[in-house]
């Protein structure tokens, strides 16, 4: 009995170390996958602005792309879209000069940490930033992006 109860000692203690790290692995996972759908949407933006000029009138993102992010279909939200699917909300699209993409990852109903991509029509390049929720797990991946040319919003309230 004594060695069956320090076996399952020993199975708890190594789960209790395991299970952040297994976590931290997944949400990185999903992150490359929003920065993944951030590159290929604002690749498709360039392409319209590239065809058409900047908008001056709101443009939802559906008459950019022909390019689907998987999990969900674009809905008209007083003439932005918004993508939900399992783990982000999407929002996208252009309107007076300048184009956008938000990304937040919603847990339990809630925001813990979000992306944004913006591009001004006086501007050449993106300006993408990052921002968390008071979340560890937003803090982490957000300081992660900094070297890869990414702002980091701390503590934020939007």
């Amino acid at each position: 009995l004594i060695e069956l109860l320090v076996v399952v000692l020993i199975i708890g203690i190594l789960s209790a170390v395991a299970m952040p790290q297994y976590t931290k692995s997944v949400e990185k996972s999903r992150t490359t996958e929003a920065l993944s759908n951030i590159n290929t949407m604002r690749n498709q933006m360039e392409l319209y602005i590239l065809e058409n000029g900047f908008p001056t009138e709101t443009v939802p993102y559906s008459d950019f792309t022909s390019v689907d992010i998987q999990g969900g279909s674009w809905e008209d939200v007083g003439g932005w879209e918004e993508l939900k699917t399992k783990n982000f909300l999407y929002h996208a699209g252009c309107d007076h000069g300048s184009c956008y993409i938000e990304i937040e990852r919603i847990q339990n109903n809630s925001t813990i940490y979000g992306f944004i991509s913006k591009r001004e029509s006086n501007q050449k390049n993106w300006e993408n930033r990052c921002y968390d929720f008071h979340e560890e797990i937003g803090k982490s991946i957000c300081k992660s992006l900094i070297n890869n040319g990414w702002s980091y919003t701390e503590n934020s309230e939007y």
